[in-house]
């Protein structure tokens, strides 16, 4: 029979790195019997899964071909497949596919401390330019509200006969390989391929999020979001980034929390972390609690030429989607040299 494996969250929890590397070893993975969506582009990967609950076509196909090879397993990795199967209506749906195709229907899911979890995630969204908030107040307000909560996350999975649950602690994609963890929790007949474990990015910098916030705030001032819309304005900040790797802004990795945000975290979700540790384990929550120092910025407070070639980077990346008239733009380079 063959498997159908959807690694399916949490969200961003492995910084994209399961995917990532999944792509990178998909001829070996073919050798050991595990099919990928041909495609190497996430979003395609994601519109496969959610295509299944669907039985779209193209989704479809990628099982018929996989039956037709032979193949053990259909791995699928879509870190916001979890959103879709919170709903007990879509988990039937997914349990009713098993049925009627004759798989076994394996969903694998990553699951991290909700304090480095919530520090990378928000990271990644303001790199995304989808949030210009504080990290407090993105912290504070969960959206949807089941996001950092496990139980609520992935309990109809759990609740729906012919599914099955496997939860890969975080610790475990560092120390096996993203991917391979993945393929580990897959269960395959045959040894997991091996290799040189996968690396995990690091966060990115504090005077990066800083500056980040500040060009979302900006192209939001001048309204280039409702005219261009995101995916093309997010190439900015990518050029923002490259700029604080050359110009040195950042030696530490952005830290967001304080001593009352770690410990209302920990108050908020530990009890529900060790429910679902138990049900997925039979033991306790396997990863320690975050700890650091806060490590963020108020621009205001950078060193002057730091400052300074922060603030003339924005303004040069928003002159390449706004022009500003030539008076303004030649008194700003006056002011560079200075």
């Amino acid at each position: 029979m063959t498997r159908l494996v959807l690694h399916a969250g949490a969200e961003f929890a492995d910084a994209g790195a399961v995917h990532k590397d999944l792509v990178s070893r998909r001829a070996e993975l073919l050798d050991a019997g595990v099919v990928l969506p041909p495609e190497d582009d996430a979003v395609r990967w994601c519109d496969t899964a959610k295509g299944l609950l669907k039985r779209e076509p193209s989704a479809m196909r990628l099982l018929a071909q996989a039956s037709d090879q032979g193949a053990e397993v259909v791995l699928v990795s879509c870190d916001t497949m979890g959103d879709a199967l919170v709903s007990p209506g879509q988990t039937a749906r997914l349990a009713s596919l098993a049925t009627d195709e004759g798989l076994a229907v394996r969903v694998v899911v990553v699951v991290r401390e909700q304090i480095g979890y919530i520090n990378s995630l928000y990271c990644h969204r303001v790199r995304g330019l989808d949030t210009a908030r504080s990290f407090a107040e993105f912290a504070e307000t969960s959206v949807p509200a089941h996001r950092f909560d496990y139980v609520a996350s992935f309990g109809a999975l759990a609740d729906t006969p012919g599914l099955e649950l496997v939860a890969v602690p975080y610790p475990d994609l560092r120390d096996k390989g993203a991917g391979l963890a993945i393929v580990e929790a897959a269960g395959l007949s045959g040894p997991v391929p091996s290799g040189s474990a996968a690396t995990i990015d690091p966060d990115p910098g504090p005077v990066l999020i800083g500056a980040t916030r500040l060009l979302h705030k900006r192209l939001r001032r001048l309204n280039v979001f409702h005219e261009l819309g995101k995916p093309r304005l997010r190439p900015l900040a990518d050029q923002l980034a490259a700029r604080a790797t050359e110009s040195g802004w950042d030696s530490t990795s952005f830290w967001g929390w304080d001593a009352r945000l770690r410990r209302s975290i920990k108050e908020e979700y530990g009890p529900s972390n060790d429910v679902f540790a138990e049900f997925v384990w039979g033991g306790p929550w396997p990863e320690p609690w975050s700890t650091g120092r806060p490590h963020r910025v108020e621009l205001a407070d950078l060193e002057p030429n730091v400052l300074l070639d922060v603030f003339s980077t924005v303004e040069t990346l928003l002159d390449s989607v706004v022009p500003q008239p030539a008076a303004k733009r030649a008194r700003r380079q006056g002011n560079r040299h200075r």
